[in-house]
């Protein structure tokens, strides 16, 4: 997930930002581009894992430019002459875009209608990877916490998660839905970069994935 460096979250009142830091949305593109490829040539992933283009559920304009950042840094992050300052080519193995499915969101629909939110979703036949997390919550809940400006608000998800039952947000928290994001440049069978349009690889490939979970 792209850091969202140098920015301050879009949404927030004015008291809430950070002095001298833009919103993400009104940073420029080409910018939120180059520090990610960056980031993506300095780590050398195998796998990306970023927004949805729906802005993942309630279509955050952050989470939405988000989305359009990390996939095109993953498509520049391969090619040597976008950005030869930032470090050697590297070609990710795979995308892939958080998500929610028509069908698993049956705790949450409530609970953002309750404060006039729509909620975005994607068919279910769109989802390829489902992961339960049931063992990492408390790790999982002390990072969303840690956006404590959207604690405050009364109709932010975190802060509307942390008035629920603790079974009731472990149900929501348990299961992170996953659909691939592609076509990306992926490595040929030397590592090297193999660009080819419409190639994608099947999540069965990378150790610990297969289609419908990941262990």
């Amino acid at each position: 997930m792209p850091a969202r460096r140098g920015c301050s979250a879009t949404g927030l009142p004015q008291p809430g930002r950070r002095p001298g830091r833009v919103r993400l949305v009104d940073a420029p593109l080409d910018e939120v581009i180059a520090r990610l490829v960056a980031e993506i040539q300095q780590f050398q992933p195998d796998i990306v894992i970023g927004h949805d283009a729906l802005g993942q559920m309630t279509g955050h304009a952050d989470h939405r430019r988000t989305h359009q950042a990390t996939v095109l840094a993953v498509e520049a992050a391969a090619l040597p002459g976008l950005h030869p300052e930032a470090g050697e080519p590297w070609s990710v193995g795979a995308l892939y875009a958080a998500t929610h499915p028509d069908s698993g969101v049956s705790d949450l629909a409530p609970l953002l209608a309750g404060v006039d939110k729509s909620l975005l979703t994607v068919p279910d036949a769109y989802v390829t990877a489902t992961v339960d997390v049931t063992q990492y919550l408390n790790r999982k809940w002390a990072a969303i916490c840690s956006h404590r400006s959207q604690l405050a608000g009364a109709r932010a998800l975190p802060a509307l998660l942390s008035r629920l039952d603790r079974p009731v947000r472990a149900r929501i928290l348990g299961t992170e839905y996953f659909t691939p994001v592609g076509p990306v440049p992926f490595r040929d069978s030397a590592g090297g970069p193999a660009l080819c349009p419409g190639a994608v690889r099947e999540p069965g490939t990378y150790p610990g994935v297969r289609r419908g979970k990941w262990s």
